[in-house]
């Protein structure tokens, strides 16, 4: 009994036999003949009272059946269709996942007596050991032509719970025949009746209560993993402008930054072209390991104050080769170019080619006027507070530049802000990269 129903079989079975109206169970009449015997119910209530009764048989039911009139109701109705004693019945019923189950031999019999069969049915057998088969034929009553079944082969049917699967298997094999040739053949015989193996094998879900979930499972996002940042193998030695190891530094970041620190605080052009050139091996390998943002904001200006200093060193090497042409051709002494010896100290700070040539001091241009193209953060609100905003106000500024240098002024004052827009969207800043390096060549 379970936890929240105290009571024991021997009270349950006491209030269902206070139950019983002995006299109706009494006037139950009853037929026999054959050697069978079966009920004579006048009505439901004869059935009612006979079932309480039977509950309480003791021994002489199963232990699944016994203090349940509910149970020994359905077998008795099962008994009564069949013409059949419902203890005969009984004793030849299981519970098997929480259902009535019958033996294979009483199906049989069903089937033998409830069929419309000419003649009882007949097994022949085929092959050995697992390989070995039944085929059982029956004639119906009204036709000609026999009916026939033929089993699966011993070793392919599942279950097999019963003994005699072992000790007498051509009877097992022709009980499991029987049963199939009835479904096929006259399958009203054996309506809502199952033998213990078929209850065995895992049914077909009937309700929901026994409904399963078979939404297919949602697929897993894969969590995009980010390459690990390759450490250098190797120190990154910084050499000044005089040839000499300054100082040795251990990542990218801070050997771009004192490159870039040296070569602003360069007087001359000659000076920026010798702490390139001295570093130029080391800056390619720290380039290869750097960030993207490392990249543009550190190695972007070393690069472009690089060439920026070798054009105008060229230039002004060529202006002097000219002067002193010239001066040769007319036999006069060739003078040092004033400038030799103290070098421009600006960007531009050279004269014109016209001028040396002319033999005539050499008057520095006048100092580009650098313009502010720095976008600011209140800036960016007033376009829109995003990177759209930021996109169109960066463009606004290419609109009104005025020469090539002035895309790179724009592109390098607003270094910081183009790399937190690639951290957020990188096809937006490529687009805006792309459309700003455009413009260059236009002037």
């Amino acid at each position: 009994m379970s936890a929240d129903n105290p009571r024991t079989e021997v009270d349950l079975a006491t209030r269902i036999e206070e139950r019983i109206d002995k006299e109706q169970l009494g006037g139950i009449g009853l037929a026999g003949g054959n050697g069978a015997l079966s009920l004579v119910p006048k009505d439901m209530n004869d059935l009612l009272e006979f079932s309480k009764a039977m509950a309480l048989a003791g021994t002489a039911l199963r232990k699944d059946f016994r203090n349940k009139p509910g149970t020994c109701l359905a077998l008795t109705l099962q008994a009564l269709r069949w013409g059949m004693d419902p203890f005969a019945v009984a004793s030849k019923a299981y519970v098997v996942n929480d259902q009535v189950a019958m033996e294979g031999q009483l199906v049989h019999a069903v089937v033998n007596t409830r069929a419309p069969l000419q003649k009882r049915l007949r097994p022949t057998y085929t092959g050995k050991d697992e390989t070995r088969q039944c085929t059982v034929s029956g004639l119906l009553i009204g036709e000609t032509e026999v009916s026939d079944y033929t089993s699966p082969e011993k070793g392919k049917i599942k279950p097999q719970n019963s003994p005699l699967w072992k000790n007498d298997p051509d009877q097992q094999l022709f009980y499991f025949s029987v049963r199939s040739w009835a479904r096929r053949w006259v399958p009203e015989v054996l309506m809502g009746v199952y033998t213990d193996e078929e209850l065995s094998v895992p049914q077909t879900p009937a309700g929901p209560d026994d409904a399963r979930d078979i939404t297919p499972a949602r697929p897993v996002r894969q969590q995009k993993v980010e390459p690990e940042k390759t450490e250098p193998d190797f120190d990154f030695d910084f050499v000044d402008k005089f040839g000499v190891i300054d100082e040795t530094y251990h990542t990218p970041e801070s050997y771009l930054s004192r490159v870039k620190v040296e070569i602003e605080t360069c007087k001359e052009h000659g000076q920026i072209t010798a702490v390139f050139e001295h570093n130029n091996d080391v800056l390619s390998e720290a380039c290869k390991v750097a960030t993207d943002r490392e990249v543009l904001q550190l190695y972007g200006p070393i690069e472009r104050a690089y060439e920026k200093a070798q054009k105008a060193g060229i230039a002004s090497d060529e202006a002097r080769q000219r002067a002193r042409d010239s001066a040769k051709e007319a036999d006069e002494p060739i003078a040092p170019p004033e400038d030799e010896e103290a070098p421009p100290a600006e960007e531009g700070d050279y004269g014109t080619a016209a001028e040396e040539e002319q033999g005539g001091a050499v008057e520095p241009e006048p100092e580009r006027e650098e313009k502010d193209w720095f976008i600011s953060v209140p800036q960016m609100a007033s376009g829109g507070g995003n990177w759209m905003g930021y996109y169109g106000l960066l463009i606004e500024q290419a609109d009104n530049a005025q020469s090539d240098q002035d895309i790179d002024d724009i592109l390098q004052q607003n270094s910081t802000g183009l790399v937190e827009m690639r951290s957020k969207s990188k096809t937006t800043h490529g687009q805006l990269i792309k459309a700003i390096e455009g413009k260059k060549g236009n002037y």
